[in-house]
């Protein structure tokens, strides 16, 4: 899958040159891509700059940074003295996926972490978060960091009014670059444009395009894509075809109901391989590598997490919570934080009901 977006690139290029803020969009929109995208492009022309995914890395203090990055000063230290090393560049510091910091211990220490490099490192380093749009209008902490500018604002299409701070809103995908994208998976030009007016817009969102292209890679003749018209029956089919139903189903959904049940129990998207992994289940674990639903992480690949946090999300809605209201009420009252770690899953666990 090709996605081209120059326009925006070259915006949100100019908006991490001029300062410090947020990036914002949501689920699925592509924040992770263009951040990812842009630190790469630092790199090749040298410049210094950290990309911290904080999903991926399972990290609460700045001891489980340093060991993460190997290094012996406190990380401000650390990044004076890379800019040291290129003087004349500014740094970017990249943290990604804020809202995946759903315990309040993970989140105090990267709002601690921001505070300080803004305050110590000031046109030495910028840096630039990126959380879902929902979590960035609750964190009046996380806004209080970035405040806004008067020069230099982003073009109106990267601009949310209702964000008060200095911010880069990723919109979806216009319809002509969702055109240009869908000629680039085999076998969906043709269901894109027998596709209902919402099948169209859920395409919109990179990841929903993604999903497509594992589904039609798997199965190109898919009859109930046809009418689907929202996003939690796409995840419904990727799930059907990629887990439930494909080659050792029944032991890619133990393996998966093991791992986010520890993820939920340590309120974190990432977990150590060795706490989650089955004896035995070798080719079941390799199955939902390959497939791109589970990925190992970490510089050396101890953890393991969801590709997307989406999938998490969808997963914890259809493996831990149960249909039966009784069981449901159980499952959330057990930790009173989990309605705000598993909003997302509750949310697609009612929706999944309601279409049913």
């Amino acid at each position: 899958m090709q996605i081209k977006r120059d326009d925006l690139m070259k915006a949100f290029s100019a908006f991490t040159s001029v300062g410090s803020g947020v990036v914002i969009g949501p689920p699925g929109v592509g924040k992770t891509f263009v951040l990812k995208d842009f630190c790469s492009q630092l790199i090749k022309q040298n410049m210094p700059c950290l990309y911290l995914p904080i999903d991926k890395l399972g990290i609460e203090t700045e001891a489980a940074l340093k060991d993460e990055l190997g290094i012996k000063s406190d990380f401000v230290t650390y990044l004076s003295k890379q800019k040291a090393l290129n003087d004349k560049n500014l740094g970017i510091l990249v943290i990604d996926a804020f809202d995946a910091a759903r315990s309040e211990i993970a989140q105090k220490f990267f709002l601690s972490l921001i505070r300080q490099v803004i305050s110590k490192l000031q046109k030495q380093w910028n840096v630039i978060v990126s959380v879902r749009t929902y979590d960035a209008k609750k964190s009046e902490d996380l806004q209080d960091l970035f405040p806004k500018l008067s020069e230099n604002i982003p073009p109106t299409a990267f601009q949310m009014e209702e964000i008060r701070c200095r911010h880069f809103s990723v919109p979806k995908l216009t319809n002509d670059e969702v055109k240009e994208t869908v000629k680039t998976i085999p076998h969906l030009s043709a269901i894109y444009e027998q596709g209902s007016s919402d099948f169209k817009e859920l395409l919109r969102i990179p990841f929903n395009l993604w999903l497509l292209e594992k589904l039609l890679s798997l199965t190109p003749d898919i009859p109930e894509l046809s009418s689907v018209s929202s996003e939690v029956q796409l995840l419904g089919l990727f799930w059907k075809y990629r887990v439930i139903d494909g080659p050792l189903g029944e032991e890619k959904g133990m393996l998966l109901t093991k791992v986010i049940q520890k993820m939920v129990e340590l309120r974190s998207l990432s977990v150590r391989k060795d706490e989650v992994y089955v004896f035995g289940a070798i080719n079941a674990w390799n199955l939902l590598l390959s497939s791109e639903i589970l990925i190992e992480t970490s510089k050396t690949a101890q953890r393991v997490t969801f590709s997307h946090n989406i999938l998490f999300d969808y997963a914890v809605s259809v493996l831990l919570i149960e249909d039966d209201p009784g069981k449901c009420i159980e499952f959330v009252m057990e930790d009173p934080s989990r309605p705000l770690f598993l909003r997302p899953s509750l949310n697609y666990y009612f929706t999944r009901l309601w279409h049913a």
